[in-house]
């Protein structure tokens, strides 16, 4: 585009993008603590997670219709598991709360 009153020249260069590939999603990094211990899984029972808790070092005791399960590392934090879980995943669910609260993989031997 010419200005002829200021006899200056004006060059609208199109807008050049590099061909660069797209980038590849970053895998998370496994922890360095968990490659090498064995994971297990988790039981579908509340009885046989019963069991698994206490290995850990937790204190399960039954109040009407959960177990209350608390640990004496943390004695102001408690969560409570039902006798009869009614969701397909309770045992998962279960175990985050664990981990979250406490802060002790169930998961891992």
């Amino acid at each position: 585009m010419v200005n002829p009153e200021e006899d200056l020249l004006i060059y609208f260069a199109p807008n050049k993008r590099s061909e660069s590939p797209s980038p590849q999603p970053r895998r998370k990094a496994k922890p360095a603590s968990t490659s090498q211990r064995q994971r297990r899984s988790l039981p579908d029972d509340p009885q046989h997670m019963i069991p698994l808790s206490k290995s850990k070092g937790f204190e399960v005791s039954r109040g009407g219709k959960h177990y209350k399960i608390s640990h004496p590392a943390h004695p102001q934090v408690h969560t409570g598991m039902a006798l009869t879980p009614s969701d397909i995943r309770w045992n998962l669910n279960f175990s985050s709360d664990i981990d979250h609260k406490f802060n002790i993989d169930l998961c891992y031997a």
